[in-house]
């Protein structure tokens, strides 16, 4: 089985990638329902909190 440890991405990196989704979401240049909109803005926060800038 192929290690993949060093692909994953940092809490940091992840959240901003998360962030970056949402201003799309914001100018509308993608859909989401606000239940959806909620839980990228709920796993944003909770990665953010994981690298410790809360």
């Amino acid at each position: 089985m192929a290690d993949h440890e060093d692909d994953a991405a940092e809490p940091t990196e992840a959240a901003a990638i998360l962030r970056r989704v949402l201003d799309a979401v914001d100018r509308g240049e993608i859909t989401s329902t606000q239940t959806e909109r909620d839980r990228l803005e709920g796993a944003a926060v909770a990665l953010e909190g994981l690298a410790g800038n809360t």
